[in-house]
């Protein structure tokens, strides 16, 4: 997404959804948040009270000004702008539709459930939440509200340690933090939370792992930075590794290795690393095996043409399609770039044109899929 330095972790932790997090290298889909200005503090427990949503704007369904005993609410802080936060409006939607169904269906006293999407940063693209909602509301089925100062985004994430995979919160009946972590695994999360099963000691455990192990990793990062910003590729490739063998969370860093080699004109030993990464090590990491795809066809990467290793960038496109369970546009993407490169430009025309609709409100992929268009639209 842009440089990891100058900008805040805030900003960071949600352009990973969409743009590349790594520092001096062209734009791709990231992986996973990159190091930010500032580690990660210990923040809201699994257990503690969760201040109520009384800082947004209400813009779809009845307001929520307190959590109510009994119920239980989930929370997705997403932004319009992230085309992976938009692919969630059917999971959110599926979840809100099967538990309203449940509590109609039953005449128990069932714990309801309450999905609410929270919008932030709504001024980046220029479409408004209201316009947003307007557009797609026939998909959308959960509540909306809008963080326009931001102190909600603050209060929800900062508070929660602005820790590393997290973009979405479970509160439990009784108003406490149940879970937090990406909005991918709350379907799930959920079903064991209202039933009972949900290891909460383990989920606790983990959590705090992560955190120590980001903070114990986070002076590398900086040192990863500066040595990418000066071209220092053989320094950027060690220390990378060593933050990706670090801890399992940050395994996203073994991409940057592979870049920090291809940029060092280091091509052997790129290609042995991107094999062991797609056979192994991020076999099942969706967003690293997109990125890692991604990196490879970029018309804009920095480094030579003849390291270009297109065959890995389609397994593991490929891989990554099948681990994302809807269309993704820098999926879609990647793949006309690799239809192009065949000379099947037909095939690559028909992936942009699925690509633009995923990709309508977001203004960075669409750039690169009009720059895609008009190479598929040159005759050979």
């Amino acid at each position: 997404m842009g440089p990891r330095s100058g900008v805040t972790m805030l900003a960071l932790l949600f352009s990973w959804a969409i743009l590349a997090p790594w520092a001096a290298l062209s734009t791709v889909p990231s992986t996973a948040p990159p190091a930010g200005p500032a580690a990660v503090g210990d923040g809201l427990q699994a257990g503690d009270p969760v201040p109520p949503l009384t800082d947004v704007t209400w813009i779809r369904g009845e307001p929520v000004s307190a959590f109510e005993p009994g119920t239980v609410y989930v929370v997705d802080m997403f932004g319009i702008w992230c085309s992976s936060c938009r692919g969630r409006i059917e999971l959110l939607s599926t979840l809100a539709d099967e538990y309203a169904a449940s509590a109609e269906d039953t005449e128990s006293a069932e714990t309801k459930v309450v999905v609410i999407a929270v919008a932030i940063a709504p001024d980046r693209t220029g479409v408004t939440i209201d316009e947003f909602v307007d557009k797609h509301d026939d998909k959308i089925h959960f509540l909306v509200a809008e963080d326009r100062d931001d102190k909600t985004t603050k209060t929800y994430l900062d508070s929660a340690g602005r820790e590393v995979q997290h973009d979405a919160l479970i509160i439990d009946g009784e108003g406490r933090l149940a879970w937090t972590g990406l909005a991918g695994a709350i379907k799930d999360v959920l079903p064991q939370i209202l039933d009972g099963s949900f290891d909460a000691r383990g989920f606790a455990k983990a959590r705090r792992a992560r955190i120590a192990a980001w903070n114990k990793a986070y002076p590398e990062t900086l040192k990863f930075n500066n040595a990418s910003s000066r071209g220092d590729h053989d320094l950027a490739a060690r220390l990378a590794k060593d933050i990706a063998r670090s801890h399992e969370s940050l395994e996203y860093y073994f991409v940057d290795e592979y870049t920090a080699y291809l940029r060092g004109d280091q091509g052997s030993k790129a290609k042995a690393l991107g094999r062991r990464l797609m056979r192994r090590t991020l076999k099942d990491n969706r967003y690293a095996l997109r990125s890692l795809a991604w990196k490879i066809v970029d018309p804009k990467a920095r480094f030579d043409d003849e390291l270009r290793d297109y065959d890995l960038a389609e397994q593991a496109a490929t891989r990554a399609g099948e681990l994302f369970e809807d269309e993704d546009p820098w999926i879609l993407l990647t793949q006309a770039w690799l239809a192009i490169h065949r000379d099947e430009n037909p095939q690559a025309q028909e992936l942009l044109k699925q690509a633009r609709p995923l990709a309508e409100d977001d203004k960075v992929v669409s750039k690169l899929i009009k720059r895609a268009e008009r190479a598929a639209s040159q005759e050979d």
